[in-house]
């Protein structure tokens, strides 16, 4: 149920609050002083003047009944009764209110009887009208307006308490002042009088469109019914963010008015460098310095504008240095602000070292991505064996020729201290008596086997999973000769396929937790979980990362992977793996806690 409210306020040098009725906190905080719309008519201060002031806002009308007060030009009381838009009450029980108010607010003094006749008055509660078309408020900022009533020629006062309560050409004002024509003042701003009285109207909305465009009347969004005057005309002006707006005025000529769908495809969007976010697919990093065309055209600073026909599949291209350029379309109309990864423009090489024995297996193969070219063999110890290719169509054959410099120097680096010892102690010796001597060099004893002391090389580096990032190699270190080379993370198996890829993303997209036994099966995933397990970061940045780039949750773990590689130590430390030994299972939100604490 609804009910009729009232504010009675006085302005006597100050304005002030007298009785409130039904007060809502949202309608009253519109009650304010309104002596400036009495300063618009020369009226007689020494007598009692009575006004009709009509002010709309977007929750219902105000009939405000303005009584001036002697002797002061400007004084008065003023009856505020808000009319809720949805609220369902006759033209003339809504007649018999204004009429009872004015009469009570005209005395000399509201008694206290006064005040019980109207408290019974609001008291009543009307039904509410769930379908009421939505109140425009009128310009709170504009100027008054007025218009007569009553006499031979003007509407009576009953007209504007029915349809001329609120009409569309009262929106431009602030209010409209009702003045009587028997009283013969002629107020000093814009004159409504001949203007006609059309019946109440409601708009009502389309059917959502499918181009994204929503309609607009009077500055409301049309998702429900609004007001509008029959006979009149309202321009709906459909709006999509970032788009030109695309108006339509339409004739108001029955109780409910629907507008029809218009054609949005010429209405154009500015495109700039800012509508797109163009980043790494390794790192995520923020890439500024980037050519970006759309349809053929270049997005500057500036901007370029297109309908929205244009950018419902517009031809992007996205070209930056040290980067794979990316070319695809997209639905630039659809998106604020499209995301672009690209992938670093790294060079490859294929190696390929040979096994000890045949019974060993296939010889060992593994890839080097390098920003910069190679131009030499990247193992220690080994050579090419011809001039080094770069692609992944191209094999590059290393041969073992000796052991490296590092080998080398620490071999004559324990030689030469060996030999300063050796110096020393028999310095030392000579210095000595014979006791020392004996003690340094005892009888020999043809039973014993002669201590031979010699000076080994380690054995040579040779080549398991090599990973390269800014040019910095790792090698691991062969194994010693009696046992087999047990190579790490190195596949001999033939590259996944895509639908293998696929496959893996999916496993990985579809489980919390992956584990060994289950990646293993698939293709494209065999080695990942060594990776994985011994925190091999730079593995799963430059060559899982890209591999499954399609996967979300991998992308989480080469994205945290970069951002945590060097924030602890002790996660990178030797020896240290992910797993205790038995334990063959990762958690994918554990394992992201782990490489990015």
């Amino acid at each position: 149920m609804a009910k009729l409210q009232l504010y009675i306020t006085r302005s006597m040098g100050t304005f002030n609050s007298q009785l409130n009725l039904n007060p809502n906190e949202d309608v009253r905080s519109y009650v304010n002083d309104v002596r400036s719309v009495l300063s618009t008519v020369d009226y007689d201060a020494n007598e009692k003047n009575i006004f009709y002031l009509l002010t709309s806002v977007s929750t219902g009308v105000f009939v405000t009944i303005l009584r001036t007060i002697p002797k002061n030009a400007g004084d008065h009381l003023a009856a505020w009764i808000f009319v809720p838009s949805d609220i369902d009450i006759a033209k003339d029980d809504l007649v018999s209110v204004v009429k009872q108010t004015t009469r009570t607010i005209s005395s000399v003094k509201v008694s206290g009887e006064d005040v019980v006749a109207l408290r019974a008055t609001f008291a009543r509660d009307y039904a509410v009208r769930r379908d009421a078309p939505r109140c425009v408020a009128m310009n709170s900022s504009g100027q008054w307006a007025w218009r007569l009533y009553g006499g031979d020629n003007a509407p009576a006062l009953e007209t504007f308490l029915g349809d001329g309560l609120w009409q569309q050409c009262y929106l431009p004002y602030r209010g409209i002042l009702l003045v009587d024509a028997d009283l013969q003042l002629t107020p000093v701003i814009a004159d409504l009088t001949d203007e006609p009285i059309g019946g109440t109207a409601a708009i009502l909305p389309p059917e959502k469109s499918d181009d994204g465009f929503d309609p607009w009347v009077f500055g409301i969004r049309l998702d429900a019914p609004v007001r509008a005057t029959i006979g009149d005309t309202v321009t709906v002006t459909w709006r999509r963010q970032g788009f030109d707006d695309v108006s339509e005025t339409i004739a108001v000529d029955a109780a409910e008015v629907t507008p029809r769908q218009i054609s949005t495809d010429d209405s154009r969007k500015v495109i700039t460098p800012s509508s797109f976010k163009v980043t790494s697919l390794t790192t995520h990093a923020r890439i500024l310095d980037c050519e970006i065309l759309v349809n053929g055209r270049s997005i500057t600073a500036e901007g370029e504008a297109f309908t929205r026909c244009e950018l419902s599949q517009a031809s992007v291209s996205v070209n930056a240095e040290g980067y794979f350029p990316y070319s695809g379309r997209m639905d630039l109309a659809t998106l604020t602000q499209a995301l672009i990864q690209l992938a670093e423009r790294r060079k490859v090489y294929r190696f390929e070292v040979p096994v000890k024995s045949s019974d060993l297996g296939a010889p060992i193969k593994f890839d080097i991505l390098s920003q910069k070219a190679l131009n030499d063999s990247p193992l220690e110890g080994y050579e090419l064996t011809a001039d080094i290719q770069e692609g992944q169509s191209r094999t590059n054959h290393l041969r073992y020729t000796g052991a490296g410099v590092w080998q080398h120097r620490h071999a004559i680096s324990f030689g030469v201290g060996l030999l300063i010892g050796i110096v020393l102690m028999l310095l030392l010796g000579t210095c000595s008596g014979s006791k020392d001597k004996e003690a340094l060099a005892p009888a020999a004893n043809p039973d014993d086997t002669a201590t031979v002391v010699s000076v080994q090389a380690p054995t040579p580096a040779a080549p398991t999973v090599i990973t390269e990032d800014n040019t910095q190699e790792q090698a691991l270190q062969q194994p010693a000769a009696e046992q087999a080379p047990k190579p790490q993370n190195v596949s001999t198996d033939k590259p996944a396929t895509k639908e293998q890829i696929s496959a893996a993303c999916k496993y990985l997209d579809d489980n919390k937790v992956w584990t060994r036994a289950d990646m293993e099966k698939q293709p494209a995933l065999r080695g990942l979980y060594e990776d994985m397990n011994n925190l091999r970061y730079e593995r799963l940045i430059e060559v899982w990362g890209p591999k499954l780039a399609e996967s979300k949750m991998f992308a989480d773990v080469a994205k945290h992977a970069a951002l945590g590689k060097h924030k602890k130590e002790r996660v990178l430390k030797a020896g240290n793996t992910y797993n205790k030994p038995g334990d063959e299972s990762i958690s994918r939100q554990g394992y992201l806690n782990r490489i990015d604490p």
